[in-house]
């Protein structure tokens, strides 16, 4: 919200921690500082249903002789520093990376214009500033019907990591299997869905990257998550012993066209990019006769996402003489240049 007095240091008092703040909240503001609380309080203790504990809460208060924060230098300037030392040469320092992706204690970062003679001394650096055991150069984006990533080794043996996100361990091998950060939105927005003894069918369950935080919060009677991939589908059943919800979840491995039960869902997750367009007739055959929810993942132009989601459903539903309204439009991230990825919650009568 921008009020962070980002000069000043959070302090810990006995059972408070107090947070240093530019000036005073509005009461909508407070009460978005509560949810974020929370949020990060759940990030680091895996709670399984919200009204069994008592939740953390913000008030404001004044307080004097507030402690001042020493200037920190950046991540990427601390490598810097580091390579420096390593005694890289200074004329290449322009293409030390300002960002990249952590999964656990895995680095994936873009490397184009490091050669390789220099991508150790770069992968060194990253490990000892960020404490990471392993450094992956992406040099290729995803390939394939299964989104696989292309990339390759550049120090380090472990591929397979735990990635910790909202109380939800996700397990996987970042070589054989994508996991976009830009959706942590997407995700975390799963985590706060009320499915009260709903039954879910998710299309495209991945390792359960929507299929666990809605297990693991929303109260669901049942969930069938579907994966074609096997690589994934094994991984999946690891993160539903690890998140502790095998007596929620069905885990069914193959083509969705093919296998999962129909006429049973009050809710569908059909998270397939860039659009799962041909995939709605059978998402239709999953819900039950009396209607219920889709969610759609689809990519567009901003302007055109109400449109294009209009579409796609408008001739199919009618077909099948059913109705739709559109519930809720969420832009994700970018996805090309132009181009992003949109959800929308569809409401099927």
């Amino acid at each position: 919200m921008g009020v962070l007095k980002k000069t000043c240091l959070f302090e810990e008092d006995g059972d408070y921690i107090f947070i240093p703040l530019s000036r005073t909240l509005t009461a909508d503001e407070m009460e978005k500082l509560d949810l974020a609380v929370w949020d990060a309080y759940a990030s680091i203790n895996p709670i399984k249903h919200r009204e069994k504990i008592e939740l953390p809460s913000c008030s404001p208060v004044e307080r004097e002789g507030l402690k001042r924060s020493k200037k920190k230098t950046t991540p990427q300037n601390r490598v810097i520093a580091r390579l420096r030392e390593f005694g890289f040469p200074e004329h290449m320092l322009y293409a030390v990376p300002r960002k990249w992706e952590r999964f656990g204690e895995i680095l994936i970062i873009r490397l184009n214009e490091v050669p390789r003679e220099y991508e150790s001394l770069m992968a060194n650096a990253f490990m000892e500033v960020l404490g990471a055991t392993a450094v992956f150069a992406d040099h290729d984006g995803i390939r394939g019907e299964f989104r696989t990533p292309e990339l390759r080794r550049i120090a380090g043996k472990k591929s397979v990591t735990t990635h910790l996100e909202n109380g939800i361990r996700y397990t996987f091998d970042v070589t054989g299997i994508m996991f976009s950060s830009g959706n942590i939105d997407e995700r975390v927005h799963f985590s706060k869905i009320d499915a009260s003894d709903e039954t879910v069918v998710d299309m495209f369950s991945g390792i359960g990257y929507f299929t666990l935080p809605l297990a693991v919060y929303g109260r669901p009677r049942k969930i069938h998550a579907i994966e074609k991939n096997p690589q994934s589908f094994s991984y999946l059943k690891l993160n539903l012993e690890k998140n502790r919800v095998t007596n929620v979840v069905d885990p069914i491995l193959g083509d969705n066209r093919e296998v999962g039960p129909t006429s049973v869902a009050d809710r569908v997750i059909m998270g397939y990019l860039p659009t799962a367009n041909i995939f709605i007739p059978r998402a239709l055959e999953f819900l039950r006769p009396s209607g219920g929810i889709i969610h759609f993942h689809y990519t567009c132009k901003k302007k055109e996402r109400e449109t294009i989601v209009n579409k796609a459903f408008r001739d199919v539903l009618h077909e099948n003489g059913r109705v739709y309204e559109i519930m809720d439009l969420r832009v994700i991230k970018s996805y090309a240049p132009f181009i992003y990825h949109c959800v929308a919650d569809v409401r099927v009568g």
